[in-house]
């Protein structure tokens, strides 16, 4: 019984072998080659819609399966004057062996050998890469032609049951280069070490496209899934998933697309990038606003598209180590794009913002506000905490605004220095120069606060309200202060200013005609009230009017007031004062004892007060006859 079963087993693996034999060796005679040929020239004609040239006959290679081999194969347009969109080293096709021994040719596997295309830009060419499928007399672009009726009479619900179900296969493509040239001109640009999977088994099903290559120097991968892909290319809706991913950032789009005239996409946004200055590098866009932001940035928020407006709602973004939410929108207005809305920081740094804008002034470039002509902008901004360098400000709230050529930065609202800040500056482009104008205004704000985050002597102890309008031309950010010019009020309350004691100095100028007066870190002088109006013209301050209330006493002031700046850095004030130092009444009203009388009678003291390094130095005093103004 065991030598008849072995026996049986014999023969069977014989006759099976035998099988397999003869199918091997009726195969070249069933398929021949110019089948092959013909059919392959034929499926590339009907996907592509361009002219197939096979320049050599296909080889047959039957083990380890069938599979046929052409080398030297070119796509040209129907314009023969064109360049080629496709040259190819060899193409290979896996054949289906069960259609094969039934005489008919099938590719379950097309893989393209080192191929060479030449394309358009990449934009116009998806387009028209479509429609060319949709004229073609190939079975794919009567599959196209058909779903096109299909979505046309129903575009919301097209009924997929009448599709024309065509096999597509796999295709593959291996280590291939794609040149494609800018519509506008400029130098065509080379995706290298292209590597592709097309998977798409039928018409009717779900299609995917994986994608590897080299772009801009950065290792780049495409992904793409359509759920509905011949509904997509013929102009419905389908479910879609597309990323575009490298180490210099990326994009993930997922929900539902549709690729027309009047395009429309909506589902969830994903963005990430190292550094915006890398990711836009990366992209080719040089140009674009936002080099100097070198920040990484996440982004997350619903999205949705259509011609002309995009809109982001439930946005979650990262900027740095800065949360924000919102919603913004983006429209176009004379061709530029706009775009408005509103984002909440849990907390800002102002530093990076500042970046976006406006170049690296360590690097003393010249004017660049070409973002003026690029784009437009109008967004609120809010944070219960900010930071611009050393300056911190709590519940701020803000607002960016470009326009006409115009960039507009209004401060609504800040908590600093122990007070209130607004402020609104607005800057203009003028060719290759630019105008910065401006009001900054401030109540109850830390004196001594501002002097230390700003570097400058503190003293003057005193609670005060400002208000500082400017206008400078520029060419360059470092001329900005230089060439400022514009108008400071400062109104004071109770106080005192350090190193100086105004007993010492009256009893100085009682003396003589001439005296000094020596800093002193241990000497200090209070007073009620100071108000200041000064005029700002390039570095200097016109003192156009200071008055200090020390109780009896009220020292009047004008003159000039010239920061020194050497080696970079600040050495104070060259101060030149005419001043009158005068004892008055408290009141206004008619003295009601000799006292008063007495102190009204008291002579002024009229001089003139210059020091080379206010206030860190030793200030001159000089007695002169100067006629005493009516003060209020």
């Amino acid at each position: 019984m065991h030598k008849k079963i072995l026996k049986y087993v014999g023969v069977l693996v014989l006759v099976s072998g035998l099988i397999v034999a003869a199918i091997f060796l009726l195969l070249p005679v069933l398929v021949s080659t110019d089948a092959i040929r013909i059919r392959l020239a034929q499926d590339l004609s009907a996907w592509t819609g361009y002219n197939v040239q096979l320049r050599e006959a296909p080889h047959l290679d039957l083990f380890p399966y069938p599979k046929a081999s052409l080398s030297g194969v070119t796509l040209t347009p129907m314009n023969d004057e064109a360049a080629p969109l496709m040259e190819a080293e060899r193409i290979e096709v896996d054949l289906s062996l069960i259609d094969a021994l039934l005489g008919h040719i099938t590719f379950s596997q097309t893989r393209i050998i080192n191929p060479h295309f030449v394309m358009e830009e990449p934009v116009k060419t998806v387009a028209d890469f479509f429609d060319t499928l949709s004229r073609s007399q190939g079975s794919f672009g009567s599959a196209v032609r058909e779903a096109r009726d299909i979505v046309k009479k129903n575009p919301d619900h097209p009924d997929t049951t009448r599709l024309l179900n065509q096999p597509f296969g796999r295709i593959v493509i291996d280590n291939g280069e794609l040149l494609y040239r800018k519509n506008m001109g400029g130098m065509a640009e080379k995706i290298t070490a292209l590597n592709a999977v097309l998977e798409w088994p039928e018409s009717t099903r779900a299609a995917s496209f994986r994608a590897n290559a080299t772009w801009h120097g950065k290792a780049t991968d495409l992904r793409i899934d359509a759920m509905q892909a011949l509904i997509l290319f013929s102009g419905g809706t389908s479910d879609v998933r597309a990323s575009l991913n490298s180490l210099s950032g990326g994009i993930t789009f997922e929900g539902k697309g549709r690729l027309s005239d009047s395009y429309i996409f909506d589902g969830r946004l994903s963005a990430r990038s190292p550094g915006w200055n890398r990711t836009m590098e990366w992209l080719g866009y040089h140009d674009l606003p936002g080099q100097g932001l070198k920040a990484p940035v996440v982004w997350e928020s619903d999205f949705s598209a259509q011609p002309g407006h995009m809109q982001f709602n439930n946005i979650n973004f990262k900027l740095g180590n800065d949360n924000a939410r919102g919603a913004l929108a983006t429209g176009y207005q004379d061709d530029l794009p706009v775009i408005s809305g509103s984002l909440a920081f849990d907390r800002l740094d102002l530093d990076t913002l500042v970046a976006t804008f406006f170049p690296d002034e360590e690097k003393n470039q010249f004017l660049d506000l070409s973002v003026f002509d690029m784009i437009g902008l109008d967004i609120r901004m809010s944070a219960p905490e900010a930071k611009l360098q050393n300056v911190t400000l709590n519940n701020l709230a803000a607002a960016v605004q470009i326009r006409n050529g115009r960039g507009i930065f209004d401060l609504g609202n800040a908590n600093a220095f122990g007070g209130a800040i607004q402020s609104n500056i607005q800057i203009a482009r003028d060719n290759d120069k630019a105008n910065i104008e401006g009001r900054i205004s401030a109540s109850s704000v830390d004196l001594p606060s501002i002097a230390r985050a700003f570097h400058y002597p503190d003293f003057v102890h005193a609670k005060a309200g400002l208000i500082l309008t400017m206008h400078a031309p520029f060419s360059r950010w470092s001329e900005v202060i230089s060439g400022m010019q514009g108008h400071l009020t400062l109104n004071m309350s109770s106080g005192s200013f350090k190193g100086y004691d105004i007993d010492k100095l009256r009893f100085a100028l009682s003396s003589g005609e001439k005296a000094w007066a020596e800093k002193s870190d241990h000497a200090s002088t209070d007073f009620d009230k100071w108000d200041i109006e000064t005029t700002i013209t390039d570095e200097n301050l016109v003192i156009d009017k200071s008055t200090i209330y020390m109780g009896n006493w009220r020292l009047l002031m004008k003159g000039t007031a010239d920061l020194q700046i050497k080696d970079g850095k600040n050495h104070g004030y060259e101060v030149k004062l005419d001043s009158v130092l005068k004892k008055v009444p408290r009141s206004d009203k008619v003295c009601p004892d000799v006292e008063c009388v007495s102190n009204s009678l008291i002579k002024p003291l009229m001089f003139s007060l210059s020091a080379s390094q206010f206030p860190y130095g030793a200030i001159d005093l000089e007695r002169n006859n100067m006629k005493e103004e009516k003060q209020d």
